[in-house]
């Protein structure tokens, strides 16, 4: 007899047992949450290879409401024309949900206004964390660890440096509202590491940010703080 611990399942398995899941809790039939499943991923058909990688409790979210994600999808395209919102949904799909939708125009004023002579919708298809962060506290954060380096610069060239940020005792990282679902690092959750490690260390001035230890930026001097 083989250790149930050593079993080991494939992809298909895992996508059954998440959407198993998120059918239980969505509440309803199993087939009525299966035609809603089947809607979402028309509408996102990228989103059918981060499955694994989303809780539940945002694929019932997005799932349960597939008129409001279409109205969602029209807008972002008539806000970022150029943009490849596959790309970009696939990377951040919780940026169709309740919790982080409001905040996406405001961003997006303020991305215009950092970079008036465009790019950002490569900017944001890059790093749609760009569209959920307050960017000015984003750039503030930087020039203040990284002073003598032209952020608005780095930002068009690297977006990814966002994720190489930490604020408080959460990662800024990719994915991480992902499995952690609304009680994880990115929705006021348990930090990674722990109390008593580097995720719990607290802040330094300013907003709090800090790059993170393990970031490959190769400068140095860096106020680690």
């Amino acid at each position: 007899m083989v250790a149930s611990g050593s079993i080991a399942l494939n992809k298909e398995q895992k996508q059954i047992l998440i959407t198993s899941a998120a059918s239980r809790m969505s509440g309803l039939e199993a087939d009525v949450f299966d035609r809603q499943l089947q809607e979402l991923l028309t509408l996102l058909p990228d989103l059918r290879d981060r499955l694994l990688s989303l809780s539940p409790a945002i694929l019932v979210e997005l799932a349960a409401d597939t008129a409001g994600v279409a109205l969602k999808l029209i807008q972002l395209r008539e806000w970022f024309p150029a943009a490849n919102l596959g790309m970009l949904l696939a990377r951040r799909p919780t940026l169709l949900t309740a919790a982080e939708w409001g905040g996406v125009a405001a961003a997006r004023d303020k991305l215009h206004a950092m970079f008036p002579e465009g790019g950002v919708d490569d900017l944001v298809t890059r790093q749609p964390l760009l569209l959920v962060e307050d960017v000015d506290e984003l750039v503030g954060e930087l020039e203040r660890l990284l002073p003598g380096v032209d952020m608005r610069l780095m930002l068009a060239r690297n977006p990814g440096i966002v994720t190489e940020l930490q604020r408080g005792p959460g990662a800024l990282g990719p994915g991480a509202e992902f499995m952690a679902g609304p009680a994880g690092p990115r929705h006021g959750g348990p930090a990674q590491g722990g109390p008593g490690g580097r995720g719990g260390q607290a802040g330094g001035a300013g907003g709090g940010y800090r790059l993170s230890p393990g970031s490959d930026l190769g400068l140095g001097g860096v106020d680690w703080l």
